[in-house]
């Protein structure tokens, strides 16, 4: 915002345009590389291998459609070694570039058995190309410049900003049809444009459904919980408490968690019930508290595993 309020020759916050530009690039090109692991330095499992698992043996007759606004590549990476056909908006074989059309037209996309995969706000393996056709962006590897991830305030040229607005409209469009569900694991509604997206579609479309896990603790105060209050369709789920068809609350079971449904309820649930409390009334009170674990990506793959059909 800085960059769009400098005129010529002034300053903001004791730098000139050239300077700010350079700040810009300079952070870029940090969450690029924080990004973008060495291959050896990541697990040979993630949570997101456990996710692709899940995807390639659930049954579905309609497409899943991914949006994250992470920049990294683990999905991907993910995808592939799991062989589920994956598609991004970037068609082509030799450096795929960007093809907007295809978001606006289901006939351009692929069908059920593929993953739709939409990256609001840039991954770092894009690039801004100079070709003998103009300005275009394509998918490559990994690049340090970084200068695809942001969704800058600036008004970019019509090649740059065309992802950014084509996923957010695809969003919208998603939302904005009968009986959609969105999924949310750890989004913090700190997006004003994406959270206006999102509460329009739930605002217009009663059939619209939001369920929101979150990673960290709520508070009763919250803007997203006050908003989700005010929503019957918005589910929100944290680790201490949720709102559930416009009601706050902070969790506990009806029963305590014992040896016969541990299995099941460790992956989404951590209680304080313990073995060795089985039968003892002391300890009941105590036994129905617990934590919500399902805004922890790794947690939320792990239940998708119990839920799902002989996942290896």
């Amino acid at each position: 915002m800085k960059i769009d309020a400098i005129g010529e020759g002034e300053s903001l916050i004791g730098l000139n345009r050239t300077q700010l530009c350079e700040i810009e690039k300079t952070i870029c090109a940090a969450i690029a590389k924080t990004a973008s692991p060495a291959e050896e330095t990541i697990p040979e499992q993630t949570p997101h291998d456990g996710f692709a698992a899940w995807v390639k043996k659930v049954n579905r007759t309609a497409p899943l459609e991914i949006f994250t606004t992470n920049y990294d590549v683990l999905f991907e990476r993910a995808f592939e070694t799991s062989r589920v056909p994956i598609f991004d908006g970037f068609v082509g074989t030799y450096r795929p570039f960007f093809y907007p059309e295809c978001l606006d037209d289901d006939d351009l996309l692929p069908k059920a058995r593929w993953i739709r995969l939409w990256k609001l706000h840039g991954s770092v393996n894009w690039l801004l190309e100079d070709g003998t056709a103009g300005r275009r962006i394509v998918r490559s590897h990994h690049n340090e410049s970084g200068e695809l991830i942001l969704p800058s305030h600036r008004k970019y040229d019509e090649s740059r900003k065309q992802p950014y607005m084509a996923y957010m409209d695809r969003l919208s469009r998603i939302l904005n049809s009968e009986h959609a569900l969105l999924i949310a694991c750890g989004y913090s509604f700190s997006d004003e444009h994406i959270n206006a997206i999102l509460y329009g579609a739930l605002d217009n479309r009663s059939t619209a459904n939001i369920i929101a896990f979150q990673f960290e603790d709520l508070d009763e105060n919250d803007k997203l919980i006050d908003a989700a209050v005010r929503r019957s369709n918005l589910t929100v789920i944290g680790p201490n408490g949720g709102v559930i068809s416009g009601i706050w609350g902070v969790w506990q079971l009806t029963q305590p968690v014992d040896s016969k449904t541990c299995s099941f309820m460790d992956s989404a649930f951590d209680s304080n019930a313990l073995p060795e409390d089985e039968g003892s009334p002391a300890a009941e009170s105590e036994d129905l508290k617990g934590r919500m674990r399902l805004g922890d990506f790794n947690w939320f793959c792990r239940f998708l595993k119990e839920m799902g059909p002989d996942i290896q």
